[in-house]
């Protein structure tokens, strides 16, 4: 499939798609995070006591032990943007490759691309300084909303589209998983979820971010990721059960 071709199908399936009553809830609700995320930064910049209760909150976060310290410095290399990004690109050609599915790869690069995309065109937007700690003071760029967490999100989601579309081709040519494989699966699917969440909170334990900065790239990273999915994932692949 050349690339006209695989912008028709997503185009198609955009339309498709969006008339489900589910998939309309998730986009209202996308589209309701875009409107608001500027917003709520600008607010949080100027509101004094948010600060004041988000800095009490990290000094408490900030007690943890120095071993996770020292983990949390860890994910911060690993889950770092420009660390990450190549490798979810190699992730999405490597996709490509194996599948010679331009639609597919289509999918998965939004899936991908548009929660970094969105973040970072929110922390140009809204400017907002990182907190008053050690290490909050040497990161020059903003801390509204947080680039790690929304690569983690982003990576996650990336893995979890690509484990669907396996399920979809094997479910294409009749394989059946053994009981075994699909309580891997399973299990895949949990780590994948949580994995976000304990990237989060290393940004707090490093207190290179507020809460609210990694509870709004959990949330808007997720939404904008699951509405690229729905809108341009493959027909087949959004019947895998």
């Amino acid at each position: 499939m050349n690339t006209l071709n695989a912008s028709n199908a997503v185009l198609g399936n955009l339309r498709r798609h969006a008339v489900r009553p589910a998939i309309r809830l998730l986009l209202i609700a996308t589209l309701a995070a875009l409107i608001a995320v500027v917003p709520l930064g600008l607010m949080l910049k100027h509101s004094a006591s948010d600060y004041a209760a988000e800095m009490a909150m990290l000094a408490e976060i900030q007690r943890a032990p120095t071993w996770l310290v020292a983990a949390s410095q860890g994910i911060a290399t690993i889950y770092a943007p420009l660390v990450m990004g190549p490798v979810m690109a190699v992730l999405v050609g490597a996709l490509l490759w194996r599948s010679r599915n331009m639609q597919a790869a289509v999918c998965a690069a939004l899936v991908a691309a548009l929660p970094l995309a969105v973040t970072f065109a929110v922390k140009l937007i809204v400017r907002r300084n990182r907190p008053a700690t050690p290490l909050g003071a040497l990161a020059h760029d903003p801390s509204f909303p947080s680039g790690h967490v929304a690569t983690a999100v982003a990576l996650s989601a990336l893995l979890l589209v690509i484990m669907r579309m396996r399920a979809s081709a094997r479910a294409a040519h009749g394989v059946e998983s053994s009981s075994r494989g699909q309580w891997a699966a399973k299990i895949l699917i949990v780590i994948l979820v949580l994995l976000p969440l304990v990237v989060a909170a290393s940004r707090l334990i490093l207190g290179v971010h507020y809460p609210t900065d990694v509870l709004t790239s959990l949330v808007l990273g997720s939404l904008v990721s699951a509405s690229a999915y729905c809108l341009s994932a493959p027909e087949d692949v959004m019947q895998v059960a």
